[in-house]
């Protein structure tokens, strides 16, 4: 497909490039697909103006070097409407150079303000590109699928409108319009990063900061109505006035798109269209903010609009997602739970009930999709009477959010061994309203039977819905607060909450914030004198000050989870804390103490479980790693293998990846360095669709450090400098100094003696600093060939 050229000053830079299986994702994105628009709202009736900004964006469009469109403006300017009519025109051909064929092969909207999980983004989209072809299951973290969702743009021309983006940039501080998701920053700069023929038009409130920096990306200002373009808008609505009088309005009321809107379908209604009756409205105070302007006109309305109008209103904006008719007569006309507060809507017989929804419709104050059978707010318009309800119907909230909490009760089915995110969003609506009602120990009770399926963790095992479960879990504090204490009563429930919340934060990379919950729930265990609670959470300790290069903090949790576990008596827990202990002592150097701790982890899972011969699963692979490293082979072989199997046979994907990453390791040791590079390129695949940041530098320094050394350099580099951007961002300390010493090998078979002094002295300094033998060593190594 050819594109005419446009020239201009291209500013600044490129973007980075997915890591992802490039020829799966292109075999199954599709063609021809049906536009999905079920969250787009129908074009409107009364369309007026804006030819510059359509002519814009089809430029955009049409430009081989343009990827990204960010549409910025206030609320209620027209900016969804804008990108609507635009798709619209699009589709039917009816823009500039339509002798290009330009149509794509497919169109995704997605609709932040009415769906804002960034798990439930990527699965939609996935599905959609795919035909629902895609095995979801074989990629599992956030960011493999960011990853494979940008790898599945190339070779196909899809266009993605994302609208209402603003609720997933920061509001307000330092971090002022940038993105919350690590997930969906790098899947919009993969997107900038060209390489393929899609299009993405974003619609937000604020500016897109993380993208301004990229040649691809462009901002289009959507503000105020022309006067001529509000005039028209006006007329069309059914306004009746002289040129100077809708001039007047247009200009007085600043052409605030919603709010001509809302004051011409006002003026229709109650005085058929006469503009000379606007003068019963108040008019704007200068300078005022665009959002008070909208308020003040809906206030107007409120005194028009009848009592069971109001109620109606205020009763739908109490609902977070758009909703189908079959809630009308749960909630709205529930003559049971509501009582006197939706009277006047019960009253009404059925006639009268749909002919005030029509009503609402045609005030534009509620809007509906016949292609969906969904109603919704404006945003705005849902901010104003949500407002009025708890300022003024405070003491009917919890009966509506109960009335409402049934409802989605209803619509959650049984309990599925496989659910999607799709699946779930009805039981996480009632986990809200639950926690809404301020009843916290039966929504716990309940998130933990239905959603998580008790220790099934079926969000962040299974799902890897990270940053889901986190914003789920923030329900349960006060005003979702997490620094606070939960509200839940129960010390096994806060406990399980921060240790959830704190192994999301440790999926996402964020060490530091997940050690702070970590030492939280380690605070309500042992004061619950919950010895089992209390060792599990230090073996988590461990790993995560390991990790972080505090080895000396890492064996002492790795001492409290035995200690902890020998008072619950339980051998099982016992085992796994001399597997953390023997873990940190290799690290260190005292390798007879971990040799010895290895054993009694051995012995004691033998006398457990008779039938297995080795230490299996991670503990397994740890003890594989320390053999190789104490160069028995052979036996270090033998536990790898057997763990490979039966972590495949389990389906533990994570440790099969990290197995195959060990027998890389081995082979190489072994001298099979064909073997090594194979299971190498195993490791690597399977961590980049794992959620394991861990498991993904530890596959890329093992490969790029064996790439270094047998000349392959292209591989080196780009796997190294991953790795590295990995373990520095996320504070990885211990890797961070293996995969210096892997970029001082690289160095060196460049040629650069100097860089490589550099990476493997720094290497050297960090290990010594952290007490990491191996590190060091590793250094000395590559400094002793090239001093």
């Amino acid at each position: 497909m050819s594109f005419p050229i446009y020239t201009e000053s291209l500013p600044l830079r490129s973007g980075p490039q997915p890591n992802t299986d490039l020829d799966l994702a292109r075999r199954l994105a599709q063609i021809g697909l049906k536009p999905d628009l079920q969250s787009a709202p129908l074009p409107l009736e009364e369309w007026v103006g804006r030819e510059q900004l359509l002519a814009e964006i089809t430029q955009d469009w049409l430009r081989s070097e343009r990827f990204v469109t960010g549409l910025i403006g206030f609320g209620g300017e027209g900016k969804t409407s804008l990108a609507r009519r635009w798709v619209t025109e699009l589709r039917l051909n009816r823009l500039p150079y339509t002798s290009i064929d330009f149509k794509p092969d497919g169109i995704f909207w997605w609709d932040f303000y009415e769906r804002n999980s960034v798990d439930e983004f990527f699965e939609a989209a996935l599905n959609y590109l795919s035909a629902e072809q895609i095995d979801l299951s074989a990629l599992l973290s956030a960011n493999a699928r960011a990853n494979f969702l940008a790898g599945m743009l190339r070779g196909k021309r899809y266009l993605f409108i994302l609208d209402g983006f603003e609720v997933m940039q920061h509001e307000q501080g330092d971090e002022y319009a940038q993105l919350k998701s690590a997930d969906l920053y790098d899947f919009l700069t993969y997107f900038a990063a060209g390489g393929h023929e899609s299009f993405c038009l974003i619609t937000s409130r604020s500016p897109l900061l993380d993208l301004i920096e990229y040649t691809s990306y462009t901002n289009r200002n959507v503000d105020r109505l022309s006067d001529a373009d509000g005039r028209s808008l006006l007329q069309k609505i059914g306004v009746q006035g002289t040129d100077t009088q809708l001039d007047r309005l247009v200009s007085t009321w600043d052409g605030h798109a919603l709010t001509l809107s809302l004051l011409g379908f006002y003026l229709v209604d109650r005085h058929h269209g006469d503009i000379t009756q606007i003068t019963n409205l108040p008019t704007p105070i200068a300078n005022e903010d665009p959002y008070q302007r909208v308020q003040r006109v809906l206030r107007r309305y409120d005194e028009s609009l009848t009592e069971a109008e109001q109620i109606f209103l205020k009763i739908f904006s109490a609902f977070r997602l758009p909703i189908q008719q079959s809630a009308f007569k749960q909630v709205f006309r529930d003559k049971a739970k509501l009582n006197a507060f939706n009277a006047p809507l019960t009253q009404l017989s059925p006639p009268e009930f749909k002919a005030l929804i029509q009503q609402l419709i045609k005030y534009r104050l509620l809007r509906f999709n016949p292609h969906t059978h969904y109603y919704k707010l404006h945003p705005l318009v849902r901010n104003h009477y949500f407002y009025q309800l708890r300022e003024h119907h405070a003491a009917q909230l919890k009966p509506l959010y109960r009335s409402i909490k049934d409802y989605y009760l209803g619509q959650s089915g049984s309990i599925v061994s496989a659910p999607t995110l799709d699946s779930l969003m009805p039981l996480l609506e009632v986990v809200h309203y639950i926690c809404e009602i301020e009843d916290y120990d039966t929504a716990w009770q309940f998130y933990w039977e239905r959603i998580s399926q008790r220790n099934r963790y079926v969000l962040i095992a299974i799902l890897c819905a990270y940053e889901t479960t986190i914003a789920t879990l923030q329900e349960f504090f006060p005003n979702g607060d997490t620094s606070q204490d939960s509200l839940v009563t129960s010390a096994t429930a806060k406990y399980l909450i921060l240790e959830e919340i704190g192994i999301c934060w440790a999926g996402l990379g964020y060490l530091n914030t997940a050690r702070l919950f970590y030492e939280r729930a380690k605070v309500v265990a042992v004061g619950a004198r919950n010895w089992e609670k209390a060792s599990l959470i230090y073996q988590r300790l461990s790993e995560l000050h390991i990790f972080r290069g505090e080895l000396s903090d890492g064996k002492t949790a790795a001492q409290e989870s035995f200690t902890y576990a020998q008072r619950a008596r339980n051998s099982w827990t016992q085992m796994e804390a001399l597997v953390h202990q023997a873990i940190a002592a290799d690290l260190q150097g005292d390798h007879d103490t971990a040799s010895d701790l290895f054993l009694q982890a051995e012995a004691r899972q033998q006398k457990m479980q008779n039938d297995t011969r080795h230490l299996f699963s991670w503990r397994g692979i740890a003890y594989a790693n320390f053999l190789n490293r104490a160069e028995r082979l052979g036996h270090a072989e033998a536990i790898a293998e057997e763990n490979l199997q039966i972590c495949q046979e389990k389906g533990w994907l994570n440790l099969v990846g990290k197995a195959n990453r060990t027998l890389g390791d081995i082979n190489l040791n072994c001298g099979r360095q064909f073997n090594a590079g194979q299971y190498y390129d195993t490791a690597v695949k399977i961590a980049r669709s794992t959620p394991r940041i861990d498991a993904l530098i530890e596959a890329l320094m093992s490969r790029g450090q064996w790439a270094a050394r047998h000349s392959n350099l292209k591989t080196a580099r780009n796997d190294l400098s991953e790795a590295l951007r990995w373990a520095t961002v996320n504070g990885y300390r211990l890797f961070e100094a293996d995969v210096r010493v892997g970029l001082a090998w690289l160095h060196d078979a460049e040629g650069n003696f100097s860089a490589a002094r550099v990476e493997a002295t720094q290497a050297q300094q960090m290990s010594r600093e952290m007490g990491y033998c191996w590190g060091a060593i590793a250094a000395a190594e590559i400094l002793e060939k090239i001093l």
